[in-house]
């Protein structure tokens, strides 16, 4: 079947899906169906969902995940289809869009995030999410009282928000690289708002060429977009502590001005604090001001508390 990935079409052929924590996938089973079965298909196919064989679960619960693809309204018939003998998959970010692009060589600026989960100087009786950027200090993310977008727009900048609120700034039209890294020995799907960018690479190396750029090779001819992307766990010495980190480089156009949130797309994560948010043309949102949003959008957002 072929697939579309957080609703991007791809030109790849698979019968195996692998999918994080809310992330969306659309089998076309269409495609390898006969011509008749495509108008009207003869039969109801069983979905299941099993979960990695490295996940621990509870003793006595049942992680699989079964249903039934019906067709055919009213059919009643239980499925009859079976087991793969051999599977075909595709790694998450190995698919090859129906509408390739080519990236530039070089971005208009790089930023590293990156991220762990524990009980850190900052809070030192909390176990919480944590975010860095650009090699600065761990932060676990505090929404302002004030909504940063409204903030911004009558006429503050990125560096007057609180740093909790863990926001870095985007030049209107840069081309930007992000680097997500893992600093913990699980992945975790992350997703951005406002944007489905280009997952130009992914693996695991030491912390120094993560910063210094030392990376495999980016793909950066037909990348796939995603804007739920799975960061891969650190790997671990004798001790369980990260050796090599996990990450993920992506690519976006800032040419969506806002203000926008990542996070990880785990629920329990996100309330912890392991989010962060991108101040997209800054420059754009105070020339506009407050007037570009409508009257109910304030009152709904703001109690209020602010006026055209």
């Amino acid at each position: 079947m072929r697939r579309l990935f957080n609703l991007v079409d791809t030109k790849s052929l698979t019968d195996l899906l692998k999918i994080s924590s809310r992330q969306r996938s659309l089998p076309l089973k269409a495609v390898l169906l006969g011509l008749s079965e495509m108008a009207i298909p003869s039969r109801n196919h069983s979905l299941v969902a099993v979960p990695r064989q490295t996940d621990q679960v509870p003793a006595g619960f049942n992680p699989d995940a079964l249903a039934i693809i019906d067709y055919e309204s009213g059919a009643t018939a239980d499925p009859t289809s079976s087991e793969w003998t051999t599977e075909v998959a595709i790694g998450e970010f190995d698919y090859n869009p129906a509408v390739p692009v080519v990236l530039p060589t070089t971005p208009d600026q790089r930023i590293i995030v990156e991220f762990t989960l524990g009980v850190l100087a900052p809070n030192p009786t909390a176990f919480l999410g944590y975010i860095s950027l650009d090699g600065g200090d761990f932060s676990s993310l505090v929404i302002p009282d004030s909504p940063p977008l409204f903030t911004i727009a009558q006429g503050a900048k990125t560096e007057d928000l609180p740093t909790t609120a863990n926001a870095i700034k985007l030049k209107h039209n840069d081309h930007v690289e992000v680097v997500v890294v893992n600093e913990t020995p699980d992945q975790h799907p992350f997703h951005l708002h406002a944007h489905s960018p280009w997952i130009v690479g992914s693996g695991r190396t030491s912390r120094d060429n993560i910063l210094a750029g030392n990376v495999t090779a980016l793909r950066l001819n037909g990348p796939m977009q995603h804007d739920v992307f799975t960061v891969p766990e650190c790997t671990t010495d004798a001790d369980g502590a990260c050796t090599d980190l996990g990450y993920v480089v992506f690519r976006l156009n800032a040419d969506n001005p806002g203000v926008w949130l990542m996070h990880c797309h785990i629920d329990w994560h996100f309330v912890l604090g392991l989010a962060m948010l991108f101040v997209e043309a800054e420059d754009v949102l105070r020339d506009e001001g407050l007037g570009a949003f409508s009257s109910n959008m304030l009152l709904s957002v703001c109690n209020g508390n602010f006026t055209l």
